[in-house]
């Protein structure tokens, strides 16, 4: 998770990257596979979409979107809109396939150098 530059309101964001496999057995994008949720201090963040280039260091538009096959390796990108990039923020990563399996990770971001 990193800071990033303010989105064109002037608002603070963060790029969430997740690594990820694809152990389905068809092409499938990690939007279908997993839900992603994004909090700060309770409250679910708004996600933030880049439009325009220069786009920020180490982020893929719609790489959350994008179809991976089966057995590869993938980095999706996801951005979203802080009130306080110095905050930790909760980034929970959950099965769609009615499995247990969940991820959650806080972390502060950290600013790109």
């Amino acid at each position: 998770m990193t800071t990033d530059p303010d989105d064109y309101q002037g608002r603070h964001t963060i790029i969430v990257t997740i690594t990820w496999v694809n152990q389905s057995e068809a092409n499938e994008p990690l939007s279908n596979a997993a839900k992603l949720t994004v909090t700060q201090d309770g409250s679910q963040l708004e996600m933030n979409y880049y439009t325009e280039p220069p786009l920020p260091q180490g982020y893929e538009n719609m790489s959350f979107s994008r179809s991976v096959q089966p057995g590869v390796l993938a980095k999706a990108t996801v951005s979203y809109v802080v009130e306080d990039p110095g905050q930790p923020v909760t980034v929970r990563l959950s099965s769609t396939y009615g499995s247990n399996d969940m991820v959650t990770k806080k972390m502060t971001p950290r600013k790109v150098e």
